[in-house]
């Protein structure tokens, strides 16, 4: 079953899910093969809500924009749908221990679904559970990520099977995000005291609730109004060099 964030899902990618498919023998075998990332994103955002008991969390995400492809006979509805794919991909609920950016390496996975990745086909978005992500700086803020996926085509009856690919992209790391939360009923609003939530959000009480996941000193914050985003310092090139060469 899919969840709107706030109660991660555990256990198989597949369990639970009320699929809206048309009979098996009616299903198209996407081609994973021309899923070829034109750009892509990666960053995090911190979040917490009291409704699903959700404490102050990061959660990472990973977007890709996809180069425009033609299904041609894979096509499952071409009348309705056309044959043209031009959409984006993302995945979303990673958890990292790293306070130092700079750090982040590794592979980590299976990810716990907590609703956040799809992909748009077929009229539909279609979810995207997370396998195995590996993480690797490249160099300054440039990461090499490799993402082993499973879409479920079959969750909201695009005419597609489920569906396993692997991808991978190089993108600038672009730091973490915050938005002061709007709740519709504000006196209503409890938070356990060990979130130890601030009764005001500016730039010193969000700085000291990112502190508590990661370095800030890496680390420049900037508001605009609600908004507030945690933008990684630029590595002087000359040190770059040194931290290559140091392996």
């Amino acid at each position: 079953m899919r969840h709107n964030g706030c109660e991660p899902y555990s256990g198989n990618w597949l369990s639970g899910r009320k699929t809206h498919q048309p009979a098996m023998d009616d299903l198209k075998r996407f081609p994973t093969s021309k899923l070829k990332p034109a750009s892509a994103s990666f960053g995090g955002r911190l979040a917490f809500n009291p409704y699903c008991e959700l404490p102050p969390t990061i959660w990472y995400g990973i977007g890709i924009a996809l180069e425009p492809f033609d299904l041609e006979d894979c096509a499952p509805d071409p009348d309705l749908w056309g044959t043209t794919i031009d959409t984006t991909l993302s995945s979303g609920g990673i958890i990292l221990p790293f306070r130092d950016w700079k750090k982040i390496n590794g592979e980590l996975g299976p990810i716990e679904d907590v609703g956040e990745g799809s992909i748009y086909v077929s009229g539909v978005h279609n979810p995207v559970d997370i396998r195995l992500v590996r993480f690797k700086r490249i160099g300054g803020t440039k990461f090499r990520i490799n993402l082993d996926l499973e879409i479920a085509f079959e969750f909201e009856g695009s005419g597609f099977s489920d569906t396993r690919c692997s991808l991978e992209i190089e993108p600038e790391y672009s730091g973490l995000s915050f938005y002061a939360p709007i709740w519709n009923d504000p006196d209503s609003v409890e938070f356990p005291n060990d979130w130890k939530i601030p009764e005001n959000f500016d730039k010193t009480s969000v700085q000291e609730l990112f502190e508590r996941f990661v370095d800030t000193s890496l680390y420049d914050l900037n508001q605009d109004g609600k908004s507030f985003k945690l933008l990684p310092r630029k590595i002087p090139t000359e040190q770059i060099a040194q931290q290559d060469a140091a392996g």
